[in-house]
């Protein structure tokens, strides 16, 4: 098979006019087989707790550097965390925060709600 890609490349290289020598080449044949997906989530699911993240994901044929898409995943969990710190602290309210803005007295800090008592007993009732 290689000489008869090697006759292909060099009358490519010749209509061209590339330089080049076609002996330089080099083929790499690869057998392509049908992965059976399934399987690799199963057995990664089946090592977790038990080896390393990039070892488990070495397991799946879609990921050529596992370490890498360790680092990628630990990129996007920062992300995300951050991203949610930033929407709770953006919906959290001035109240919420521990007091009201532009308030020029002390009332923000004060509660007005008198339904209670000091021991917490509603208003009225006596304790038991």
């Amino acid at each position: 098979m290689d000489r008869a890609l090697r006759q292909l490349f060099k009358i490519v290289f010749a209509y061209n006019n590339w330089s080049g020598e076609v002996t330089d080449l080099t083929f790499d044949h690869k057998q392509s087989i049908p992965h059976n997906v399934s399987e690799e989530a199963t057995i990664v699911a089946t090592l977790n707790g038990q080896v390393s993240d990039p070892t488990k994901l070495s397991y799946l044929s879609g990921i050529d550097d596992p370490q890498k898409e360790v680092d990628r995943l630990h990129e996007q969990q920062e992300h995300d965390q951050q991203t949610t710190a930033n929407v709770v602290q953006s919906y959290l309210t001035d109240q919420q925060k521990g007091g009201v803005a532009n308030a020029t007295d002390d009332s923000a800090a004060k509660a007005t709600d008198e339904s209670t008592d000091s021991a917490g007993q509603p208003n009225g009732q006596e304790n038991r």
